[in-house]
């Protein structure tokens, strides 16, 4: 199988990140992957030495999410969040907050989905609540951690296809 090109991180404006990647699934198996709580843990923060113990998706506009990961040291990570919009097999727009503050304020998150040919284009932009909040997120290596968990979507996409 021939391999997605890389992820594209630019900036938008003063206080934007965007993220495209490509996915070879229609977007109605992308969408899905974002959605289900039972495929969500097998690709999104599957970082070495991490995994996700608790989710919780309630896949409707107002509906809430949760995500809990482990590390092997005991350490834990979680975030909370809320769809803002969500159209199926197109756009998910979400707002979220992690438990303890890595960044101030929140992140808005919208998803975008296209696809072209049985190949999906997800374009992806985090609206942070300054310029510094989204510089601090870019010096963090937010893309590295990004393309660990897009690279696994592509292992799940392979299963499901």
């Amino acid at each position: 199988m021939t391999r997605p090109q890389p992820l594209r991180l630019t900036l938008q404006g003063d206080t934007d990140v965007v993220l495209t990647r490509q996915f070879f699934a229609p977007a109605r198996l992308v969408y899905r992957a974002w959605t289900d709580a039972t495929l969500v843990p097998r690709w999104l923060g599957k970082l070495p030495g991490w995994q996700m113990v608790e989710c919780t998706i309630d896949p409707r506009e107002g509906g809430a999410y949760r995500y809990v990961w482990s590390d092997t040291e005991g350490h834990s990570m979680g975030i909370s969040g809320q769809f803002i919009q969500l159209v199926p097999n197109q756009r998910i727009v979400t707002k979220e907050v992690f438990d303890e503050a890595w960044h101030e304020g929140d992140v808005i998150a919208t998803v975008e989905l296209t696809e072209e040919d049985g190949v999906t284009t997800a374009t992806t932009t985090l609206r942070y609540d300054s310029q510094q909040v989204r510089d601090d997120v870019i010096k963090s290596d937010v893309a590295w951690g990004v393309e660990v968990s897009y690279a696994a979507l592509d292992e799940l996409i392979e299963v499901l296809g």
